[in-house]
C-alpha cells in the first residue's frame, strides 16, 4: 500500500521539509506562523511551542499530506536555513543559504519505502544532498537543483556547466536526460504523465529548451523526440484510440506555440514518431479526450470565435451564433456513440457536432458530461422547477431517462452498459440496465464500482467490497 507523501514548494530555491518524529505525538496538529517582521515562531492550537526569533519560518500542512505526526519546521536565521524539530532542536550543524526537502521513494513489492532528504546549497554557491543526519549523499558539485515529481519524488534535476539534465530518484542513478539543456519543464512533464507510465516503463515527454526554444525528451528512449522550434508546448495527455475507437495508450499530444498560436503535436511511444498534426495558427486548441487527431475534429479557437478544425482536409468551421467556451469531442469506442463537443453561449450549455452546428441548443445549467462512449447517450444535469436534476438524454438532445436522484454515473468502459444511480433521500447507490433502464439492484449500497470485468457492491462500509459479480454473470 503506498503512503502519501506531499511535497510543497516554497518561493524559488526553498521547500517545506519534514521529519518524523515518534515520541512528539501531535495527533493533527493545528500549527500557525506567531510573531512579526523579523522575528517569527510557531503556535500549535494556540500553545507557543516555537519562540518568535526567526527571520523566516515555514510550516507544512499535515492536512494536506493526509497523515498526523509530520513535526518538522524550516528556519531562517541571519542569512541561512535550518530544520527544527517542535523542540526549537535544530538538525544541521552547517550552514546553507538555500534549502529543498523532499521524499525519496524506492518501490518494493506492495509497498513504497521512503526517506526524507534536503536539497542544500552550501556557501561556495554549490548544491548537494544530505540526509537529516547530515550526511553528504550527493556531493557539493552541483549549480542548481531541482525535484521532479508529484506526491514523492520520482526524478531529480541536475544543473552541471550551466546545463540541465535529469535521473531518476536514486540519486547518483544513470541520466534519463542528458545534461545539455538551458532549461527543463517537470511540472509541464505531470500534465501529460499517468502513474501508470511513471512505474512501469517511464516512459515520460520532458519539456526542454534550448536557445529559447522549447522542444521535448522522451526518458524512455534517451533521446530529443520534438525539435526544439516552440516558443513554448503543453503535453496534453497520453492515451488515445486509434482510428477514432478504442485502442492502445501509445500516443502523447502536445501544444506546441509559435508567436502565440497554438498548433497540435503528436508524439507515437509506440512508433517513435513525431509529427505536426495542426499548425500553431489558432488562439486556443482542445485536442485529445481519448482519441488520435488524424481524422478526428478538434475544437479551436480563432480570432477570438470558436469553431472545429478538420484534421482530414486542414478546413475550420466556426461554431453557428454565439459560443463562448468549448470542450473536447466525446471519444468513440463504437460506432453507435455520436460525436459531440460541449458549448456554452451566454447563459447555457448545450452540445455542438463536428461541422460545428447545435444538435442540442444550449439549455443546460452545468456543463454536460460526455456521451457514453458506446450508447449515444449523454449525463446533463437541467433546470426544473429551479432544481437541479440530472437526467440521460440521447444524441438528439430528448430525454430518454430521468429518475430521482442526486448523481448518476455509467460505466466508461463501455462494456458493461450499467448505469448507476444514487437515491436522493436515503443516500445509496443503485445499479440499472443502461439500455432497458430496469432496475438490476436496489438504492442500498453505499458505493458501487464497475470494472472492465466485475461490478464491486459495498453495502455496509464504502471501504470494505461485501461481494462481486463477473460483468457477464449480470442479468440484465
Amino acid at each position: 500500500m503506498y503512503k502519501v507523501l506531499a511535497i510543497l514548494l516554497f518561493f524559488v530555491n526553498f521547500q517545506l521539509c519534514y521529519a518524523q518524529i515518534d515520541d512528539f505525538d501531535l495527533g493533527m496538529p493545528d500549527f500557525k506562523v506567531s510573531g512579526k517582521s523579523g522575528a517569527y515562531g510557531v503556535t500549535n492550537a494556540g500553545k507557543q511551542i516555537i519562540p518568535n526569533q526567526y527571520d523566516t519560518i515555514i510550516i507544512p500542512n499535515p492536512v494536506s499530506l493526509g497523515i498526523e505526526g509530520w513535526t518538522g519546521f524550516l528556519v531562517k536565521d541571519n542569512g541561512y536555513w535550518n530544520w527544527v524539530d517542535t523542540k526549537n532542536k535544530p538538525a544541521l550543524k552547517a550552514k546553507y543559504s538555500a534549502m529543498i526537502g523532499f521524499t525519496y521513494s524506492m518501490l518494493e513489492t506492495d509497498e513504497m519505502l521512503s526517506e526524507y532528504y534536503l536539497m542544500v546549497k552550501n556557501d561556495a554557491g554549490k548544491w548537494g544532498i544530505i540526509n537529516l543526519d547530515e550526511d553528504v549523499l550527493v556531493p557539493f558539485e552541483y549549480e542548481e537543483l531541482m525535484t521532479v515529481g508529484g506526491e514523492v519524488i520520482d526524478f531529480i534535476g541536475y544543473k552541471v556547466n550551466g546545463k540541465w539534465g535529469m535521473r531518476l530518484n536514486h540519486l547518483l542513478s544513470s541520466w534519463v536526460v542528458e545534461p545539455k539543456w538551458d532549461l527543463i519543464d517537470p511540472k509541464n512533464l505531470y500534465k501529460g504523465v499517468s502513474r501508470f507510465d511513471l512505474e512501469t516503463d517511464r516512459n515520460l515527454l520532458l519539456p526542454i529548451k534550448n536557445s529559447g526554444k522549447w522542444g521535448a525528451w522522451s526518458t524512455m528512449y534517451n533521446k530529443q523526440v520534438i525539435p526544439c522550434e516552440y516558443d513554448s508546448i503543453i503535453v496534453v495527455e497520453d492515451m488515445v484510440y486509434e482510428n477514432g475507437f478504442y485502442g492502445k495508450y501509445n500516443l502523447y499530444q502536445v501544444i506546441g506555440v509559435q508567436n502565440k498560436l497554438q498548433g497540435l503535436l503528436e508524439w507515437d511511444k509506440e512508433n517513435t514518431s513525431y509529427k505536426v498534426v495542426i499548425t500553431p495558427a489558432y488562439k486556443k486548441i482542445m485536442p485529445g479526450n481519448g482519441h488520435r487527431s488524424s481524422g478526428i475534429n478538434i475544437p479551436c479557437k480563432k480570432d477570438g470565435t470558436w469553431g472545429v478544425h478538420h484534421v482530414k482536409d486542414g478546413t475550420w468551421s466556426a461554431v453557428e451564433g454565439t459560443c463562448k467556451k468549448m470542450e473536447n469531442f466525446n471519444a468513440l469506442r463504437s460506432k453507435n456513440a455520436v460525436q459531440l463537443a460541449a458549448a456554452y453561449d451566454d447563459w447555457f450549455w448545450g452540445y455542438v457536432d463536428t461541422d460545428g452546428k447545435w444538435v442540442i441548443k444550449a439549455q443546460y445549467l452545468d456543463k454536460p458530461g460526455l456521451f457514453h462512449t458506446v450508447l449515444p447517450y449523454s449525463l446533463v444535469m437541467i433546470a426544473d422547477t429551479n432544481k437541479k436534476k440530472w437526467a440521460l438524454i440521447d444524441g438528439l438532445g430528448k430525454i430518454v431517462f430521468q429518475p430521482e436522484t442526486t448523481s448518476m454515473q455509467f460505466d466508461q468502459e463501455g462494456a458493461a452498459e450499467l448505469l448507476i444511480i444514487k437515491a436522493p433521500k436515503q443516500w445509496k447507490y443503485g445499479l440499472f440496465d443502461l439500455n432497458s433502464f430496469k432496475e438490476l439492484y436496489p438504492m442500498e449500497f453505499e458505493r458501487i464500482e464497475i470494472s472492465k470485468t466485475k461490478v464491486s457492491f459495498y453495502k455496509e462500509s464504502s471501504f470494505k467490497i461485501d461481494f462481486e459479480i463477473d460483468i457477464k454473470d449480470i442479468k440484465h
